[in-house]
């Protein structure tokens, strides 16, 4: 007897079939696992680099070869409870410039390059450059030479860098330095550890950050450096400064 003399001869029996087969898919249903953000194992320390006049490769290596030394993977490997998701990692972003091209203010460590603008005595045939490459609108001219508000100036070196005559020239360059920054849906900007500083101070302040995560990182309160550093604060950085002489 065929399948289909069965379907015909027997509806109830193919009803009944059917009926189980659908209860069994919805149990079965029920009961699939399935997660919207699966665990994965992801990276643990990022480096970005945009750092014109200097080689993005030795720049890179350097940061990874001085993170590899603290060995930071290992420590928040340690500190996990489970596997590390991408907003507990370690990131550590530079810029070449003001500007923050690489959205430097929102890592762990944000670092730009910048440069603090001077008027310099050259002669100023008043093109007006500088003022318009100013995204801040914060140069104006005074008696045919330009006049930097130095209070809000956020050291980006574009006045300098389209200046013509070297009226703007640098006084001193180095880099701004943030720490504590965040992305996501609590996302907010790094505290600013140095305005303006020489290129020297990076690699302590690694150091210290590294050790705040290996002494203090808790399961219990935080799971990334932005939160660990909300309830620390930035004293234990500057500590460590202190003790290498660095301030």
């Amino acid at each position: 007897m065929s399948i289909t003399e069965i379907s015909i001869k027997r509806p109830t029996l193919i009803i009944v079939v059917f009926a189980v087969l659908a209860i069994l898919g919805i149990n079965s249903y029920t009961k699939l696992n399935y997660e919207l953000i699966p665990k994965l194992d992801f990276p643990v320390v990022t480096v970005i680099t945009v750092y014109p006049g200097a080689s993005a490769n030795e720049v890179e290596s350097s940061l990874t070869k001085k993170l590899e030394e603290l060995k930071i993977t290992e420590i928040l490997a340690d500190k996990a409870c489970e596997v590390l998701m991408p907003h507990s990692v370690f990131t550590v972003s530079i810029s070449g410039c003001g500007n923050i091209c690489t959205g430097a203010e929102s890592k762990d460590i944000g670092i730009h390059g910048v440069g603090k603008p001077k008027i310099t005595d050259k002669e100023c045939i008043q093109c007006k450059k500088c003022a318009h490459a100013c995204l801040d609108r914060i140069i104006s001219f005074e008696e045919g030479r330009p006049v930097i508000n130095e209070d809000i100036c956020r050291l980006c070196g574009n006045c300098i860098q389209v200046c013509p005559t070297g009226t703007i020239g640098f006084e001193k360059k180095g880099c701004r330095i943030m720490a504590g920054g965040t992305f996501g849906r609590f996302a907010k900007y790094g505290t600013e550890l140095f305005r303006l500083t020489d290129t020297d101070t990076i690699y302590p302040i690694l150091e210290a950050s590294v050790n705040l995560i290996k002494d203090n990182l808790s399961e219990t309160y935080e799971d990334n450096f932005s939160l660990l550093m909300h309830r620390t604060g930035i004293s234990p950085i500057f500590e460590h400064l202190s003790r290498v002489g660095k301030i």
